[in-house]
């Protein structure tokens, strides 16, 4: 079958989401730990297990996490 991501632990998502108001294109009122847990949770076998079913595959996924993660994160 199809191999799964690797999970990122989710103290490395919040590394991640520290990094990410020094773009200045983050939302002013998120949150690091808002920014970490939707990062981590996005990130699990689960999510991509959902998101690549029904015919839909590794490109599907990559593309509606960039879509997310673009109305949801940037200002």
């Amino acid at each position: 079958g199809e191999r799964l991501p690797a999970v990122v632990p989710l103290a490395e998502s919040l590394r991640f989401a520290t990094e990410l108001p020094s773009t200045g294109e983050l939302r002013p009122d998120l949150t690091d730990a808002d920014v970490a847990h939707l990062l981590w949770t996005m990130n699990s076998p689960s999510f991509y297990g959902l998101a690549t079913s029904g015919g839909r595959g590794p490109a599907d996924y990559a593309a509606m996490v960039l879509d997310l993660w673009t109305r949801t994160l940037l200002a």
